[in-house]
């Protein structure tokens, strides 16, 4: 079917997270057909991560509130196919509006009419890495495809402009990112972090708090702790932080993905449900550590589990003793 497909759209509509785990069958995709081109429809809060990456043409904002404004737009493009990676059912009526002759679709959905072509993807099962899920979704194509691994660009500019801010907060390049917040993931709590930035400081290592929008009350409790704060950043602006950290320290969240994506050493910090098991959502290897908390898989979180709190269980020192390896690692 390839052959046949000059102009392409790729579907990631939701979180920074999600879009950066389809940038493997972004690389994939070109690397097995390099005429195509390549053009994704992304949120607008997420789709600066994809800016400056070679392997695509055009990024469109997805608008839920406007999806036949969308869908009208898209109609213009006169794309020969679509992947959508996680429809909803909004996003697929747009992408059969604009007339678009090839629809893939991932998943289990009771608007499978709207497809032309159907994946049956069980993320639910945890049997995959996420971005070989979406590797997976491509299929119908038929195409041999790689398996890679996450991917995002940071320009020089954007590097020096993370340098000159380590410079003025005090601190050189081998500053320890530490990443607090986070979506709808149960986190390590703050004080967690917080211990960890002094337990660092007392060994002359150098952590340095980062923080994304709606995280401003995370922020101002490091900075009374002592520890050294970003300051207010974009996207762009955070990832360039992260592209100069030794090491990364975060939640199972958007910039621990940025930062995976940037080949930084990583250690991950996971809750033990089911849904966010790092199976499929972590990274391993060399250079890169999952933590959870020594308790029973479970499927929710409620007050009444005899391990409520259990991110408690984690500890500072088993997190610095982790950075410690993933940065040895790096130096092997």
């Amino acid at each position: 079917m390839i052959g046949n497909i000059s102009k392409i759209l790729l579907v990631r509509q939701d979180k920074i997270g999600d879009l950066v785990l389809i940038t493997p069958a972004i690389r994939a995709l070109k690397a097995a057909a390099p005429r195509i081109s390549i053009s994704v429809l992304a949120s607008p809060y997420a789709a600066p991560v994809l800016h400056h990456n070679p392997h695509i043409d055009k990024v469109f904002l997805w608008q839920e509130g406007d999806w036949k404004g969308v869908a009208r737009e898209l109609a213009k493009e006169g794309f020969h196919a679509a992947v959508l990676f996680f429809p909803t059912l909004r996003v697929a009526m747009a992408v059969k509006k604009a007339g678009i002759p090839v629809r893939i679709g991932g998943g289990n959905r009771p608007y499978w009419f709207l497809f032309t072509h159907r994946v049956p993807i069980h993320r639910s099962k945890h049997q995959m890495r996420e971005w070989e899920y979406n590797l997976e979704v491509l299929r119908p194509l038929g195409m041999n495809l790689e398996q890679r691994e996450p991917e995002v660009f940071v320009t020089k500019e954007e590097k020096d402009w993370a340098v000159q801010e380590i410079t003025r907060l005090g601190l050189n390049r081998e500053v320890i990112g530490l990443y607090a917040g986070g979506g709808g993931e149960i986190r390590w709590p703050i004080e967690g972090f917080l211990d960890l930035g002094a337990l660092m400081n007392s060994q002359g290592w150098q952590p340095l708090f980062l923080w994304g929008k709606g995280e401003e009350k995370l922020a101002e409790q490091a900075k009374m702790s002592g520890m050294a704060v970003a300051p207010p950043t974009s996207i762009r602006e955070l990832m360039a932080l992260l592209s100069c950290c030794r090491a990364v320290v975060s939640n199972n969240t958007g910039p621990m993905h940025i930062a995976a994506a940037l080949r930084r050493p990583l250690v991950q910090l996971f809750d033990p449900r089911l849904a966010c098991s790092p199976k499929r959502w972590g990274y391993q290897g060399k250079g890169r550590r999952v933590l959870l908390p020594q308790v029973p898989p479970c499927k929710r979180c409620t007050p009444d589990c005899p391990h409520f709190n259990c991110m408690n269980k984690i500890t500072p020192q088993q997190v610095f003793q982790a950075v410690k390896d993933v940065v040895d690692e790096e130096h092997e």
